[in-house]
């Protein structure tokens, strides 16, 4: 049998291929020659366009639809805990059961980027009841609200000034979403509104 190394034109790795290695363009058009194992598994994750597959804060995740009625023996991803998602079209989900494929490679960021955020149980609820673009220009928790369409004030400027000592929440607003309450969220124009 013989061996031969090569570099990964993915990730840079120097592998032998002295196991029966997949071309690349099985998975991926775009790769020539071989792939390493990992970045093999990776250009089929990305091409299989699974439903389930999250990517938050580049971490891949495969978030499958909340379990109910569990029994003894089941096992659940993330051990069960109920945990909540908004994904940057808007739609927003939860689940007890997700498995962590792991760190996307850097490399690969390009084919599977982020998908969206988690956020808490209560903004959960709150965007559950359904999504507006709100358009009181006067609120004082505007600027932290996911809700505000900070649009309406481009022509105009803001409708007043937040007091510089104001306590994020005291406007006491029903519908007052708080970007804090979303991880990682830092791109403001990713959500479509």
């Amino acid at each position: 049998m013989s061996t031969h190394q090569h570099k990964c034109p993915c990730c840079g790795k120097t592998f032998w291929d002295f196991t029966s290695m997949t071309k690349a363009h099985t998975f991926d058009k775009a790769w020539s020659g071989f792939v390493c194992n990992d970045c093999a598994n990776w250009l089929k994750l990305a091409a299989s366009k699974n439903a389930n597959l999250e990517v938050i804060a580049g971490v891949c995740y495969d978030i499958q639809p909340p379990q109910k009625n569990i029994g003894a023996g089941d096992m659940l991803g993330g051990d069960g805990y109920m945990h909540y998602i908004l994904k940057k079209n808007g739609e927003i989900k939860k689940s007890n059961d997700i498995w962590k494929y792991g760190e996307v490679p850097q490399c690969l960021r390009d084919r599977l980027p982020d998908t969206g955020w988690w956020i808490s149980g209560k903004l959960f609820h709150r965007l559950r009841r359904g999504r507006f673009d709100c358009q009181n220009i006067g609120c004082y928790d505007r600027y932290h609200c996911l809700l505000y369409n900070i649009k309406q004030e481009y022509e105009s400027g803001p409708y007043n000034a937040i007091p510089r000592d104001w306590l994020v929440g005291n406007e006491k607003c029903p519908s007052f979403c708080n970007i804090l309450d979303i991880e990682h969220y830092d791109d403001f124009e990713t959500i479509d509104q």
